[in-house]
């Protein structure tokens, strides 16, 4: 078949009536050979010479239009890809030829060439223009011109427009001039030529065709673009002529008309001019033309405020204004140097620009915002009287646009309250209130009668309202700019904040700093007057009472919004008491009986105690007063987490303190209502608060004291488990009561940091851990007895991981020996329930292994190996091996499996193998004569040569290759492993195909350590290696992968060897293997790295053993290389090599 596919190849003739025979046989042909054979030919078409003639009779003499189309593209395509090939002479030809087609279709239209192929056509000449610009086609712009004067249809204004356009398409034209230097020179020549396009634009602007004037704006936004960056705005005529279209009626021509404005203010050069000058040096720099042209569009705009205005009323969404805002938002950004010169259009600027902030809708309004925050920049930098009265009118737009965003930032409905449903609550609480944790807890304690008296409780009047524009409580996440794109898009509120919060920190900077405190006076007021009750009715003429309290939550929700937005810029010394412009937003917050508590209202409170934590924690009474606030929300279904969260961050940075009676009343809140948390992150956040704000009392009396008295409560809470659960007959009762108990010592447990415990305090919390031992066993057997019980493994493991970590000194773990190794036998005994369920309770063990290492508890855990390791082993591997097994052997005889194993493909599972190894290779370390000794360990082995092979699995693999690792360091050089070293050898080497790169230091560690341990078996562990590679079947397909492996073992024995004779050899001997691996050269340069590295470091250490190489020159490498790398490929140029051994 080859060989007939080559004379068919050979016989081919490309002509016109072939192609189309073959290109039929492609699209209506049901053989899957003919037209594999026919698109073979096509492909073998178009790079043939004939291509060029071939093409053009397709143009001229078409069966079909299609076919004309397709002749068309197939030039275009050509020329895109191939002009070069064409001659000066064959270029004219068919520069000639293309003008003829389309002159065909101007006087005829699609008669006679179909609207697609005189598009190809367009296409075409403009690559030959934009090609033959400095060559063979200088005259092409004239040549354009005269071909538009040409007697007949306006088809001809619209063909030459076309290709002027299609010229100044970058995105096509880069890929058929790729050389930048040749590109650069041709878009200097057509710039050169600006004189003669803007007589072409201008006289096409005013054609009576509209279509001739559509197409002439559409081919100057493409001049304008970043291509050729046509300076529109030195052309004064043109500007002129698009401004009177700018004031057309008709939205298509002003969208057309803006996009142009838009790139020649863009694109100009002289935009961001302040970036590489001074306002005087700008002024100066700037071309009087361009001033005037910019002053002219400002004019322009102005005169169409009204439109503006009007339509932001009527259609809010429409083109217009998208268009209006951005030319406008656009000029005050890259020409802020109008704003400077302090004139007429400076002034007329800055207006204009509010007016866009100030557009109803908020994807439009928010195009401004950018241009708000660099012109402070540009304010600070530039104008140094800016703190001069006179200067107000650049100041005062600023305020402008504080009190427009914060308008829009407003929510239009609060749709939730914090009452929630109280028949939920009711049943979530129904049992724990049967079985109080705290049997002493007083209900009518003082702090307990303020927390449900009716002061707290929320307004209903916002209760059921809804909108696009509500607060549910939850903050957006993120946001997709994409959203965005255009006037079309709605930006919600919540998202719009997003954006706002650079414009309220920017007019704070703004008016701080030009202004002092006049100027933040001027903010707080309009702050004031928002959540000042009476000032905002008093502003705001409500008749319905209900409506009124509607718009005072939100407008208080909106003023905390903007407060915390710019707490870091307000506060950022010390919160003195007595300063009311700082104190007053909290006050009113914790301190007023009135504060509309609702859920965006506390939430935005939250947010702004966490902003300003630091400060909160200089001004005890008000820290006080908002921790109390904080915890009045803790039991809030909404609320509860950003309750927790915010309580303890600021605890977090609290620092050292003496706040004595917050904590005390800290604590009783924490006996009244800890067993009313259900959410266990709200239980993790506020224990670990509580137990950090008594870690941060000044002295470690304290400290010791408020930390005792925590544990106590606890303890007492365990305590009345223990006796509540010996009552409870019902499992789900029971089960309830363990999971409180439970997820309350995870929160204790997990807040603890060993860096930040006394030891005092360490003790204490030591003696409270042994204590609650045999508890936390009870409660690991019986939870664990659920059928969904697998998450729960997760708690169990975190809290024992926590206790080790914790208490990780030798000392302490001594203590807790006995308890951990009941501990590990309940963990193991529930593994066996469901091995795969339930296998991340082997971490126990492997936590255990680490915790026994280096430590006198070593041999009295050996004892435990050797009573129940090898029955661990045997029925692990039983279970991941047998299809159908009987009952499997168990650690314990008196525990019964509570689940039928599975098959075995199914009992294979990766996480747990991967547990299942890292225990194998722990006790290996440590335990090394007593595993060789057990009678399982063969079986270990033989199970890790089928699953390394069988399953893919990065975490799995890399745990069986450590294993591997510790075998071949600790068990190599004893006789009963010998056959099991080599096998894993062999087992490494199959794998390296397929197995993750990241796993390829691990792997070539092994190698190296099998050298190491084997140094007296160097030769023969060297030919070992050698016949394994050299029987892969795939040897001559090796990856990266086994090629490093390969480097590093043929690097490895070249420095075991102290001969450089017998390396010669050696490396003679490999060269068989790699020479069909990879290069030469590339061979030799790793092996080069690597010497290198030998060499230097054999330098630093100044050391020799054995008579091992200490040094090998760049001589003999040289000679190695020339002998043996490169002996089959002799060095034709001395310096082919010579960049190795700079």
């Amino acid at each position: 078949m080859s060989q007939q596919n080559q004379q068919q190849t050979q016989a081919q003739v490309f002509t016109k009536d072939e192609f189309i025979r073959q290109y039929k046989m492609l699209s209506q042909s049901n053989n899957e050979y003919e037209k594999e054979a026919a698109n073979q030919y096509i492909l073998q078409f178009q790079t043939c010479s004939e291509v060029w003639m071939v093409a053009r009779e397709m143009i001229v003499d078409p069966p079909s239009q299609q076919l004309q189309a397709l002749g068309a593209q197939i030039l275009c395509n050509k020329l895109k890809n191939h002009y070069s090939q064409l001659s000066s002479q064959q270029k004219l030809e068919l520069r000639k030829f293309l003008f003829n087609v389309l002159q065909q279709y101007c006087s005829f239209g699609n008669q006679v060439i179909s609207k697609v192929a005189k598009n190809q056509i367009v296409h075409s000449i403009a690559i030959l223009g934009f090609t033959g610009i400095f060559q063979d086609w200088q005259t092409f712009v004239e040549d354009i011109c005269a071909f538009m004067r040409l007697e007949g249809s306006d088809e001809y204004f619209i063909c030459g427009i076309e290709i002027l356009e299609n010229v100044a398409n970058q995105e096509n034209m880069e890929k058929v001039v790729t050389d930048m230097k040749a590109f650069q020179r041709i878009r200097s020549l057509f710039q050169s030529q600006a004189s003669q396009l803007s007589g072409i634009f201008n006289t096409l602007l005013g054609h009576q065709n509209q279509n001739v004037g559509l197409k002439t704006l559409d081919c100057i936004e493409s001049w304008a673009g970043s291509q050729f960056k046509y300076q529109i705005f030195l052309d004064e005529p043109l500007v002129t002529n698009l401004i009177i279209l700018l004031n057309s009626i008709d939205e298509e021509v002003f969208e057309r008309v803006a996009k142009i404005m838009l790139e020649g203010i863009k694109h100009s050069n002289n935009a961001d001019i302040l970036e590489t000058a001074n306002v005087k040096q700008s002024l100066n720099l700037l071309k009087i033309e361009e001033v005037r042209s910019l002053k002219t569009l400002i004019d322009a705009l102005a005169i169409r405020l009204n439109d503006f205005l009007t339509m932001d009323q009527v259609n809010p969404e429409s083109k217009f204004c998208k268009y209006y805002v951005e030319i406008t938002t656009e000029i005050a950004q890259k020409f802020s140097i109008l704003i400077l010169e302090n004139s007429e259009h400076s002034i007329k600027l800055l207006q204009l620009m509010v007016i866009c902030t100030q557009h109803p809708n908020r994807s439009i309004s928010y195009t401004t915002f950018e241009f708000w925050v660099s012109f402070y920049r540009t304010l600070k930098t530039y104008v140094p009287n800016i703190q001069d009265p006179s200067s107000d009118w650049l100041i005062q737009p600023y305020l402008e646009v504080f009190k427009t965003v914060l308008e829009k930032s407003k929510l239009k409905k609060l749709s939730a309250t914090l009452d929630g449903d109280a028949k939920k609550k009711q049943k979530k609480f129904q049992l724990l209130k049967k079985y109080s944790l705290f049997q002493d807890a007083d209900d009518g304690s003082e702090f307990g009668a303020d927390f449900s008296s009716s002061q707290y409780k929320l307004d209903d009047c916002c209760h059921n309202d809804s909108g696009d524009d509500d607060f549910s409580g939850h903050q957006p996440l993120s946001f997709d700019l994409d959203q965005i794109d255009s006037a079309f898009t709605k930006i919600r509120v919540q998202n719009y904040r997003i954006y706002a919060r650079d414009i309220f920190n920017v007019v704070y900077n703004v008016l701080s700093q030009f202004r002092g405190q006049q100027g933040i006076n001027s903010l707080l007021q309009i702050l004031y007057t928002l959540i000042n009750k009476e000032q905002f009715l008093a502003q705001n003429n409500f008749t319905d009472a209900n409506e009124a309290n509607k718009n005072y939550y939100i407008s208080v929700e909106v003023c905390l919004f903007v407060v915390q937005t710019m707490a870091e810029n307000m506060f950022p010394g010390p919160l003195e008491g007595n300063d009311e412009n700082y104190t007053y937003f909290f006050d009113f917050i914790v301190n007023n009986n009135e504060f509309p508590a609702h859920q965006s209202t506390v939430s935005m409170a939250m947010q702004l105690f966490y902003n300003a934590q630091v400060e909160l924690t200089k001004n005890p009474q008000l820290f006080d007063s908002t921790i109390k606030f904080i915890l009045r929300y803790l039991l809030d279904d909404n609320l509860g987490l950003m309750s927790a969260q915010t309580f303890s961050g600021i605890i977090k940075g609290v620092g050292q303190n003496n706040y004595i009676e917050t904590f005390r009343f800290v604590a009783q809140f924490f006996v009244q209502n800890i067993n009313k948390i259900v959410r266990q992150d709200v239980m993790d956040e506020f224990i670990q608060g509580v137990f950090g704000f008594a870690l941060s009392l000044k002295t470690e009396q304290h400290q010791l004291e408020a930390i005792q008295n925590l544990l106590q409560l606890i303890q007492q809470m365990l305590d009345n488990t223990k006796s509540s659960i010996e009552n409870i007959t019902e499992q789900k009762e029971k089960e309830s009561l363990l999971l409180r108990a439970i997820g309350i010592l995870q929160s204790l447990l997990s807040g603890f940091s060993t860096e930040a415990i006394g030891l005092d305090v360490k003790n204490s919390i030591a003696t409270f851990v042994q204590q609650n031992f045999e508890f936390l066993t009870l409660a690991f057997d019986v939870l664990t007895m659920k059928t969904n019980a697998a998450p729960l493994i997760s708690q169990f493991t975190s809290i024992f991981r926590y206790v080790t970590k914790i208490f990780n000194d030798q000392n302490n773990n001594l203590v807790f020996y006995d308890q951990y190794i009941i501990f590990l036998n309940t963990s193991i005994k529930i593994s066996q329930r469901n091995p795969i369920l339930f296998s991340e309770t082997m971490s126990i063990f492997k936590q255990i292994l680490d915790l026994t290492k280096n430590s006198s508890y070593h041999q009295n855990f050996l004892l435990w190996l050797e009573q129940y390791f090898n029955e661990y082993n045997q029925f692990y591997i039983k279970f991941m091996t047998q299809a159908d097994p009987q009952q499997p052997a168990v650690l314990y005889p008196q525990i019964q499996l509570q689940h039928q194993v599975a098959p075995a493909d199914k009992n294979k599972d990766p996480d747990l193998i991967t547990n299942f190894y890292d225990i194998q290779f722990k006790v290996i370390t440590q335990f090394t004569q007593y595993y060789l000794n057990h009678n399982s360990f063969r079986a270990v082995i033989e199970l890790s040569f089928d699953v390394i092979k069988s399953i893919s699995h990065y975490e799995m693999t890399r745990s069986i290759i450590i294993f591997y690792y510790e075998f071949i360091k600790h068990c190599s050089q004893f006789p009963q492993t010998q056959e099991y070293v080599l096998k894993i050898l062999d087992t490494t080497i199959d794998i390296l195909t397929n197995v993750n790169s990241n796993l390829i230091h691990n792997i070539s560690n092994l190698f190296i350590k099998f050298v190491d341990i084997n140094k007296d078996h160097c030769e023969q562990l060297r030919e070992y290696i050698m016949k394994c590679f050299q029987q892969k079947e795939k040897y001559s397909q090796f990856n990266d992968n086994q090629k490093k492996i390969l480097v590093d073992c043929i690097i490895k024995f070249s420095l075991e060897n102290n001969n450089l004779n017998q390396l010669k050899s050696l490396l003679s001997d490999f060269y068989q293997v790699y020479k069909g691996i990879f290069s030469a050269k590339e061979m030799f340069m790793n092996y080069e790295m690597k010497l290198k590295g030998f060499n230097h470091n054999n330098q630093n250490n100044q050391a020799s053993q054995n008579g091992a190489i200490n040094h090998i020159s760049p001589n003999f490498l040289n000679q190695l290389s020339n002998t043996l790398l490169l002996r089959n490929q002799p060095i034709k140029n001395a310096s082919d090599l010579d960049d190795l051994f700079k």
